[in-house]
């Protein structure tokens, strides 16, 4: 019998400081931006390769994971229609970099 136990970091799991709790349209807006920073910095210039060693140790990405625990506090229930969507475009455009 094989065991087939698989490690799952996830990031947005932790304690918030209820301070800086922001709208959700903000948040995904800078969680994108932070992502196209780790991509400049740590994608070789032809996009075929990361350097991961040097991302999980940046302060960038460091920034990165503290600012996707706030995604639990995200109220998209009151959003206008065209907020959600800014909102959830924001996340599938940060899950594809």
């Amino acid at each position: 019998m094989v065991d087939e136990r698989v490690h799952v970091n996830v990031l947005n799991t932790g304690q918030l400081d209820k301070k800086d709790i922001i709208s959700a349209v903000e948040l995904s807006l800078e969680l994108q931006k932070l992502m196209l920073g780790m991509k400049g910095s740590f994608m070789s210039e032809d996009g075929r390769s990361v350097d991961y060693k040097a991302l999980r140790t940046s302060e960038v990405f460091q920034k990165y994971v503290g600012r996707t625990k706030l995604l639990q506090e995200v109220d998209i229930a009151t959003l206008p229609t065209r907020e959600k969507i800014a909102f959830f475009l924001n996340i599938l455009i940060i899950s594809d970099l």
